[in-house]
């Protein structure tokens, strides 16, 4: 059985323009394991208010930790984003975290 999310746990506020904090997140799959990112490639994709499609460093791979560093012009208007996590294996296999839904909120404050 898929475990239940609370979203609330997953929302991310930022203010337009800003570049600081970094968003960072630990990849669950949906059984609530943590994803083995060794060997993989992640990309942070932002969809709604804005748009952003780029990049995110793999802090720790065995534990399934990702960030993404806000880049000048990420976030030019304010409003409600989702975000997910794009995860290329190493043996060429595509997959979305989260795997649900539209992904997890970015809340944008003017």
């Amino acid at each position: 059985m898929a475990a239940i999310v609370d979203l609330s746990e997953h929302t991310f506020y930022i203010h337009v323009g800003d570049t600081y904090p970094a968003i960072k997140e630990q990849l669950i799959d949906d059984e609530g394991a943590v994803i083995d990112l060794n060997s993989c490639s992640v990309i942070f994709q932002l969809e709604g208010a804005c748009t952003v499609e780029s990049v995110a460093a793999i802090t720790d791979a065995d534990n399934g930790k990702v960030s993404y560093s806000w880049q000048a012009g990420d976030l030019p208007a304010g409003g409600l984003c989702l975000r997910r996590w794009k995860v290329t294996t190493g043996a060429g296999k595509v997959f979305h975290v989260p795997n649900f839904g539209d992904g997890y909120p970015v809340i944008v404050a003017d």
